[in-house]
């Protein structure tokens, strides 16, 4: 998951004589595959930093925007799980064994990489194709916002799917005048159907946990 940018941006402006630098990287590459040294605090709360280039030793390219890692630090796969092996760690022309992580990327003109979001993240909501990524860092970026996290669930009125966002609020604020702030920042399609708030579940890494969060949801409606 992408660090919030208005807690970088925060946390940049509180300590100017810093050095701040994302890191990124999955488990399956030994986590610190790639690096961006971020040079001001961002001004553009929406968006994430870049994940940069390669750290030493490593690899990373995107084939259809998603992003594969190789190098030394690539693993040898998962523990007693074969199928999920031979699907994530793959022989790459030219490049041997790399791991491929899932995640969607764009390269910018500098050579830089950012990071769009997860592959199994993008959802189709009344035809329009939406990241959910970039919808949690619209609702990141308001600054009443705690943690956020939107999610495609089932919709039972019409057989089809809708888009809740899920926020846990510094201060009540009415669920009209939240989307009425993500129409600021987003376009319209992307904003949610819903706004739900509470206290988010979490994994045992202290990730927002989203399967539970949809079991919730779903459990109660």
């Amino acid at each position: 998951e992408g660090f919030p940018t208005r807690y970088l941006a925060a946390w940049m402006k509180t300590f100017p004589e810093k050095e701040f630098v994302n890191m990124y990287g999955p488990t399956e590459a030994t986590v610190q595959c790639a690096f961006y040294r971020i040079p001001e605090p961002p001004t553009d709360l929406t968006k994430l930093v870049p994940i940069g280039k390669a750290t030493g030793g490593m690899d990373i390219f995107d084939v259809d925007s998603e992003l594969y890692v190789g190098g030394k630090g690539v693993g040898l796969g998962y523990w007693n799980n074969p199928q999920k092996t031979a699907e994530s760690f793959v022989e790459y022309p030219g490049k041997g064994r790399v791991y491929k992580t899932g995640d969607l990327v764009s390269l910018r003109p500098d050579g830089n990489y950012e990071f769009i979001g997860r592959k199994d993240n993008q959802v189709k909501i009344r035809g329009n194709r939406i990241e959910l990524g970039d919808v949690d860092a619209a609702l990141y970026a308001l600054p009443y916002v705690n943690e956020a996290a939107a999610l495609a669930v089932t919709d039972n009125s019409n057989d089809g799917s809708k888009l809740v966002g899920f926020v846990d609020l510094k201060e009540r604020k009415p669920e009209s005048d939240i989307k009425a702030d993500l129409g600021k920042l987003i376009p319209h399609y992307m904003i949610p159907d819903e706004i739900v708030e509470m206290k988010l579940p979490k994994t045992g890494t202290g990730k927002i946990d989203r399967p539970k969060l949809k079991e919730i949801y779903e459990s109660h409606t």
